[in-house]
């Protein structure tokens, strides 16, 4: 053990343990206030004085004006439209961030378009057709407030003001550190 004496590994030693530790610790800190953002997908974005209603939240009400659209449907047995209408909400139940949000309210989007032309061409009931007008109206209103959410300007300025800075950009670059994904394909 005379090796641990010298004080030319001492001094390694301590460097690559400083090293480890301030790696360690800049990693946490970073993937942290990356939860901290992702987090607003769910809680919603403050800005202009006012808490917007998150987009996970717009997307629950989105599935539940589709299921609405399901239930006429399915009363003028339009199967093959209920079911892929269906299908897309329970994607929409099991996606796994913010991204995957993103492309299964996509298709949750195209689903309910299908249906609803289809149900067009039906003679509808006068309640059954205020009924596709009121969930119609729901589904495309919180399309809206989605767009307006602040949460995509949220990820934007947290990549710019804090992982994009040195030396934050340096660990983001050479070691893998979890952070906030946009909804959607942003990446600018």
């Amino acid at each position: 053990m005379a090796i641990l004496k010298r004080r030319s590994v001492a001094i390694l030693i301590a460097i690559i343990l400083v090293a480890v530790s301030t790696s360690t610790g800049v990693k946490i800190s970073l993937e942290s206030a990356s939860r901290d953002v992702e987090e607003l997908f769910y809680s919603g974005v403050e800005y202009d004085g006012y808490l917007h209603p998150s987009i996970y939240s717009q997307l629950e009400k989105r599935s539940d004006a589709a299921n609405g659209l399901l239930t006429i449907g399915r009363k003028y047995e339009l199967t093959a439209e209920c079911d892929d209408l269906e299908q897309a909400r329970e994607f929409l139940g099991y996606s796994g961030g913010p991204s995957s949000y993103y492309y299964n309210n996509e298709d949750l989007q195209k689903a309910f378009d299908v249906l609803k032309n289809e149900l067009s061409s039906c003679e509808l009931t006068e309640r059954d057709a205020k009924l596709v007008e009121e969930y119609t109206s729901i589904f495309t209103n919180a399309a809206g407030v989605i767009a307006d959410s602040g949460y995509n300007e949220a990820v934007r300025a947290f990549y710019r003001d804090v992982i994009y800075q040195f030396p934050a950009e340096w660990f983001y670059y050479n070691m893998y550190i979890d952070t906030p994904s946009y909804f959607g394909t942003m990446w600018y």
